[in-house]
């Protein structure tokens, strides 16, 4: 193989913290990028809208209806899901810490 060594550059603590900052920050650019470029679509979209501004008002406020209807809806469904793992995780803790009492107690009654 020849004498060719590989070697590993050194990277010091403090850049292994700040590299997820850069990435975390990265990510935010990225996301304003997106709610920016949403927007001026948005408002591109209204102003070269075939209609007149009385249907698109219309449009709008039907689409925000079921856009509002449909949160909502997923809302209440998120929320019945949470409670129901909740409550069978309760159930799952109580019935181990019932157990694990019943075998601590068998334990220190067993006969040694």
């Amino acid at each position: 193989m020849g004498g060719a060594e590989w070697t590993v550059p050194f990277v010091s603590p403090a850049a292994c913290k700040q590299a997820p900052r850069s990435f975390v920050a990265a990510l935010h650019m990225l996301a304003i990028a997106s709610l920016i470029s949403w927007l001026a679509g948005a408002v591109t979209m209204l102003l070269l809208a075939p209609q007149s501004g009385k249907d698109t008002r219309k449009q709008i406020r039907e689409k925000s209806r079921e856009l509002r209807d449909r949160t909502t809806e997923l809302m209440e469904d998120t929320m019945a899901q949470v409670r129901t793992k909740a409550n069978n995780l309760t159930v799952s803790l109580k019935t181990a810490a019932r157990r694990l009492r019943l075998r601590n107690w068998t334990f220190y009654l067993t006969p040694r």
